[in-house]
């Protein structure tokens, strides 16, 4: 769950939410988790609006790791998510 945050957090830059473009970034930096592959797919501008709960437009920190944790745990179910 580390590096979901520290992604989130990069490409953020601090901010406490991204837009659609910095999501997409953030897709490609997942590698390990399976979501580079969303990143050049409509895919992955369907997961950014499933993921921005209260349609602001902006998917914060919350938003962000609740909707990759279901990702993650699949790829890492071994670690016990």
């Amino acid at each position: 769950m580390y590096k979901l945050y520290h992604v989130f957090n990069e490409v953020s830059e601090g901010k406490g939410g991204i837009d659609n473009r910095q999501f997409q970034e953030a897709l490609k930096r997942l590698e390990e988790y399976g979501l580079q592959r969303f990143s050049s797919l409509p895919l992955g501008h369907r997961l950014f609006a499933l993921f921005d709960k209260n349609n602001d437009g902006v998917v914060d920190l919350k938003e962000f790791m609740l909707g990759t944790r279901s990702f993650a745990c699949e790829r890492l179910d071994w670690i016990g998510c």
